[in-house]
């Protein structure tokens, strides 16, 4: 339906809702979780820059390919195995924050045809969450 999960985090929800928590982690100031991503694309990666000219095009056009390159590297020395991102998953889910009520950490995986689906009892990603992960 889109909507959030009946047992979403606020922070979440009301992204999801496109209401503003105000809190100084969460989506809030930009009203949504799609805001925030569109801001990262923008702030970080210059996608969606418009007025850049010709030679600023060019120049971010390099960026983007270097950094490119870079993430290959990093990922070929990261994951010299096929499985290695499974015990990434496990290291993420150890590290996570879990809602007080919560009696036992849960790390589930679902593996489908067509994908692999990784369920977790966590609190949440919150807007410096998606941030982090999505800086180098």
């Amino acid at each position: 339906d889109g909507g959030p999960r009946p047992d979403a985090p606020p922070s979440v929800a009301a992204a999801a809702s496109g209401q503003a928590s105000g809190g100084a982690t969460s989506p809030g100031p930009l009203g949504s979780a799609k805001a925030v991503v569109e801001a990262i694309r923008r702030q970080e990666f210059g996608i969606g820059l418009e007025d850049l000219g010709p030679a600023g095009n060019a120049v971010l056009e390099q960026q983007h390919k270097r950094v490119g390159r870079a993430l290959q590297r990093l990922a070929a020395e990261l994951y010299t195995s096929d499985s290695h991102f499974v015990l990434e998953l496990v290291q993420n889910a150890d590290d996570n924050a879990y809602p007080a009520d919560v009696a036992e950490p849960a790390l589930q995986f679902v593996l489908r045809d067509d994908c692999l689906v990784v369920r977790n009892n966590e609190c949440g990603f919150e807007e410096r969450n998606v941030r982090a992960i999505c800086d180098v």
